[in-house]
């Protein structure tokens, strides 16, 4: 069967566009890769604050030593800074500043094993009040404790307070059997210490009240992404279908008239590759809906205005359509926002 001049032209005007649209994608997909290839725009550590993490923890495990060192040497040669302490202490010597130096350099792992950097530094403070070294508020225990307070722990806490708890209290007997004074004296390496457990534990909780917030929030995100993705999915399985549907019909029809009407049999042929192209470019859209990495087409979608067409493709196709327009037509649809 020949076919007509007017769909010869047309179809070949069809496949220039359609040379011309690949070309452009494919010009489009070099841009593309060339960008992904370029290392220096991709690199995802690049600008990562994750990747600087370990220098700034070493910068402030570095601080943190050198503060603690600091305090306690200038507490030693105050022999405690409080009135008459200093004459019921020794004076520093080598020893103490190697103590002192220990418990300040074992915070360096309170991050790695925190529970044996508190015991480490509780032990030395005995230690040290032992000796008659006038450190009445060690502050290396305080920053151990801090640490235990502030990381996340899969267990119970209390049996490590109870350890600084007994540490307090050896540490209050110790000063009681070398010195004359009473427990309200000696209360401030309890106190501090309390309040560094505090403080660390305040700060823990806060931390994971908004990483489960986050969380919620990113779990909520997902759903909300699920959901639409599936709405799009059952838009194009309803416009898909549809559109097979009615160009199996046309197919059908230009058989059966292939050889009894050969224009009709060509108008069929026609109406069946209008629709096909037609579903490519909507399951383009669609699909382009659901791409992650790249941004959506922002084509217009079909309007209002393409009613009278739709009806005129599906009567084509031996549906019985009626179309009824009441009241004013609407202004053309702005272009369409993506979904998702």
């Amino acid at each position: 069967m020949a076919t007509p001049p007017d769909a010869r032209a047309r179809t070949a005007r069809d496949r220039d566009c359609t040379a011309r649209d690949r070309a452009h994608r494919d010009g489009d997909g070099d841009g593309d890769r060339s960008a992904r290839d370029d290392p220096a725009r991709d690199d995802p550590a690049r600008d990562d604050p994750a990747r600087d993490a370990p220098a700034r923890d070493r910068l402030a495990d570095l601080a943190v030593v050198l503060g603690v060192l600091a305090i306690s040497l200038l507490e030693l040669q105050l022999g405690g800074g409080f009135g008459d302490f200093a004459q019921e202490t020794r004076d520093p010597g080598a020893l103490a500043c190697a103590l002192v130096l220990l418990s300040a350099l074992a915070l360096l792992w309170r991050r790695s094993h925190p529970q044996a950097v508190v015991l480490a530094t509780l032990a030395l403070s005995l230690l040290l009040a032992a000796l008659s070294y006038g450190l009445h508020a060690p502050p290396a225990p305080a920053v151990a404790l801090y640490a235990v307070a502030v990381a996340p722990r899969p267990g119970r806490a209390w049996p490590l307070l109870l350890v600084a708890a007994v540490a307090w209290a050896a540490l209050v007997l110790i000063e009681l059997a070398l010195t004359p004074y009473g427990v309200a004296d000696y209360a401030l390496p309890g106190l501090v210490w309390a309040g560094a457990w505090l403080v660390g534990d305040r700060r823990r909780f806060l931390r994971a009240q908004l990483a489960e917030r986050l969380d919620r929030a990113r779990r909520e995100q997902q759903l909300a992404v699920a959901e639409e993705r599936a709405r799009i999915a059952r838009e194009l399985h309803d416009s898909a279908g549809h559109a097979l549907n009615t160009i199996l019909v046309q197919a059908g029809a230009a058989r059966v008239l292939r050889e009894r009407d050969a224009e009709r049999s060509a108008e069929a042929v026609a109406t069946v590759e209008q629709l096909a192209r037609e579903t490519i470019e909507e399951i383009d859209r669609i699909v382009g809906l659901l791409r992650d990495e790249q941004e959506p087409d922002r084509a217009p979608l079909p309007g209002i205005d393409q009613l009278p067409a739709l009806v005129e493709r599906q009567r084509a196709g031996g549906l019985d359509v009626e179309l009824t327009v009441t009241g004013a037509s609407p202004a053309p649809a702005a272009p369409a926002a993506p979904a998702a």
